[in-house]
């Protein structure tokens, strides 16, 4: 089956009435084609964020607003303590919280042809904002990151460790009153975890994502950079993991004598002034 082919079957797929041999041949056709995979991950997260907009919205519990202000006089406590501002979500301005629902219109793939790491990227519109947003989640077992804007930008995805490009996106939201959305599911086809470094061009600080690769690790025990300590826990728990920073201080860590991911990170940062969370999606994201 000839990639043209495939892609006239990927809702057919998704939805489970592909049988017999035309899915044999669409599923070898995938195993064998990155670009086809990538582009049907793209297809399934764009379904994905399309079918959350038909789920009915709950009403809100009574005592929400009571919820809402606890939480927030906590949190302005905490950022109190902190001994420097932390970067976090915040690109530019003010942080808006949370992802609103996308309207995706279309599909632009590219990819690395050296195989270490797709990336494939879905345009829609979003909402009305103060500020560019980023965030980076899980969607039916596809990592991804969300990046909205209403300027002009360009996102540079490269690895890491070399500093080799794996895909330059531009996106321009100011001639929409809502802005526009980036969403790019990462996939790592290589069975050791890879560390993408996102630039926003015109800002001064990177994001960093430990994306986990097909295999976990069985060493427990390591020290090195926060990078290090990132690429770790995805190796060894399979879950990706998100920084704004490398910074280079030296780390420790143990992952045998730890419950779970969070646990094992917020053991290895002990006396630093960074801490740790688990977020939507199994991300772990360390400030």
């Amino acid at each position: 089956m000839n990639a043209d082919k495939a892609r006239e079957f990927f809702s057919a797929y998704r939805e489970g009435t592909l049988e017999g041999g035309l899915k044999q041949a669409f599923e070898r056709a995938m195993a064998s084609d990155a670009r086809i995979q990538a582009e049907y991950q793209a297809f399934d997260w764009t379904c994905s964020e399309l079918e959350q907009l038909k789920s009915p919205v709950p009403a809100p519990p009574y005592d929400l607003h009571d919820r809402i202000m606890a939480r927030l006089d906590r949190y302005l406590l905490e950022e109190k303590r902190k001994p420097a501002p932390w970067f976090g979500l915040r690109l530019k301005g003010a942080l808006t919280l949370g992802v609103a629902a996308l309207a995706i219109f279309g599909a632009v793939v590219s990819l690395n042809q050296t195989g270490v790491v797709n990336v494939a990227s879905v345009f829609g519109e979003g909402v009305a904002q103060e500020a560019d947003f980023y965030t980076v989640s899980v969607r039916n077992g596809h990592l991804g990151l969300i990046y909205r804007t209403s300027g002009k930008r360009t996102l540079t995805f490269r690895i890491a460790s070399t500093g080799e490009v794996v895909q330059r996106v531009q996106i321009d939201g100011s001639d929409l009153p809502a802005g526009k959305t980036l969403n790019s599911p990462l996939n790592n086809p290589s069975t050791e975890a890879v560390l993408i470094q996102v630039d926003v061009q015109g800002e001064k600080n990177t994001l960093l994502i430990a994306v986990p690769g097909s295999e976990r690790a069985s060493v427990a025990q390591g020290s090195g950079t926060l990078a290090d300590l990132a690429l770790a826990l995805a190796d060894f728990y399979g879950k990706p993991v998100v920084m704004s920073t490398d910074a280079k201080e030296a780390l420790a860590w143990d992952f045998s004598t730890s419950a779970d991911a969070v646990s094992a990170a917020a053991d290895a940062l002990k006396g630093t002034a960074r801490s740790v969370d688990e977020r939507r999606g199994r991300v772990i994201w360390i400030q």
